[in-house]
């Protein structure tokens, strides 16, 4: 119920930022504030927070990526991208042990402004683990309302499997172990997500195609 909850207040929050982005009349302004307002107020209820505090995060980018409670910007009217390095030597994938939660993961985040996906997978990987990678095959898209996974925004995962061009993997403010392991021998994993894993092992070794998520076809 409360993740239901988080997904009905992300939507009102989309709804009055794409209204208020087109909006050509002051009732209709209006309308689409209280919209935003009553986003905030359903935020603040499941976060314990006051409106006005949440409103705050609506229209503070920077403060709003920082924030703990949050994982991920509200101020949106399409879902987020994250994009993921996924580096595979010997039949083994290359997973990093997470500062923030202890738990173990391929090397990605949020796409920024003015870079591709794969850029953006290159760019976590390097950060996160000190390697440089070259992205060279699109391996799965996951959405994050299908998951469970930690971003109260919807936000899609991108992996991509990468070549390790040099560097040897190392840890980070992001990152306190790396290890290469083998798909019947997992750590814990970010959000216990193992069938993501499941799937990335299939697609690597082409037993199946990339793969995303569907719901149905309009």
């Amino acid at each position: 119920m409360r993740v239901k909850l988080y997904e009905i207040a992300d939507e009102l929050k989309a709804i009055a930022d794409y209204g208020l982005m087109y909006v050509q009349n002051v009732y209709d302004r209006e309308r689409y504030e209280k919209i935003d307002k009553l986003s905030a107020n359903l935020f603040g209820l499941l976060e314990n927070k006051d409106e006005s505090e949440i409103l705050k995060l609506f229209k503070n980018v920077k403060e709003t990526l920082i924030s703990e409670s949050f994982k991920g910007n509200l101020n949106h009217i399409s879902p987020w991208n994250g994009a993921n390095a996924v580096v595979f030597q010997n039949n083994k994938i290359l997973l990093g042990k997470r500062t923030d939660n202890g738990l173990w993961d391929t090397f990605g985040g949020l796409v920024e402004v003015g870079e591709s996906l794969a850029d953006a997978a290159a760019r976590e990987a390097w950060e996160e683990a000190g390697i440089i990678v070259k992205p060279i095959r699109l391996m799965a898209i996951f959405d994050s309302r299908l998951w469970g996974t930690v971003p109260k925004a919807q936000l899609y995962h991108v992996h991509f499997l990468c070549e390790l061009v040099s560097g040897q993997p190392t840890t980070s403010n992001e990152v306190t172990e790396v290890g290469w392991f083998e798909d019947h021998r997992l750590p814990e994993l970010q959000h216990g997500l193992k069938d993501w894993y499941s799937i990335l092992f299939k697609v690597a070794k082409g037993e199946i195609e990339p793969y995303f998520d569907i719901q149905g076809v309009v």
